[in-house]
């Protein structure tokens, strides 16, 4: 990234969303260790989600593509609920209405599956399912099928078939 002469300003080019979400996992790994992270950078964080996200809650490989990969919705998912998390600070025992999270768990739902093999897919349900606390995604008991898809390509040798991006359709 380069940074214009003497301000702020960012030119971020076009990030991806694979890599982008570390930089959110970062800064959540901060903020657990009790170092604060200041609103703006969750509010920039958040914002990038949500501007990348598409109306049937989606997300693309980069902004502007495209291209579907449930990882990446996956991974948008999870990049979304931990800043909102961070920057919603009203006590409730309601969770506030949130039309791209209710979005995103509906298209992470409706295309579900755990026996894609792409274990790139499986870190990132794994990712959603830890930020959101949520036990479902829709019907789906997340943690049980996808533990049950993982142990069932694993081969006498010890060895698991599947890979990472498998075809990108995972």
């Amino acid at each position: 990234s380069a940074a214009s002469a003497g301000s702020q300003r960012m030119d971020w080019g076009n990030p991806d969303g694979s890599n982008s979400q570390y930089g959110v996992l970062g800064f959540q790994a901060i903020a657990n260790e009790g170092i604060d992270v200041p609103a703006a950078a969750w509010t920039m964080m958040d914002n990038f989600w949500r501007n990348d996200q598409r109306p049937d809650g989606t997300f693309g490989y980069v902004i502007g593509a495209t291209d579907q990969r449930p990882a990446i919705t996956a991974a948008g998912l999870a990049s979304l609920f931990i800043p909102t998390r961070e920057l919603d600070t009203h006590i409730s025992l309601v969770p506030r209405e949130d039309k791209a999270i209710t979005t995103g768990l509906a298209a992470l739902a409706s295309g579900f599956n755990p026996d894609s093999g792409d274990t790139y897919y499986g870190y990132g349900l794994t990712r959603v399912g830890l930020a959101s606390g949520r036990k479902f995604f829709g019907d789906h008991n997340w943690f049980r099928e996808l533990a049950a898809a993982t142990i069932n390509r694993q081969g006498a040798d010890g060895t698991f078939s599947g890979g990472f991006y498998d075809s990108g359709k995972s």
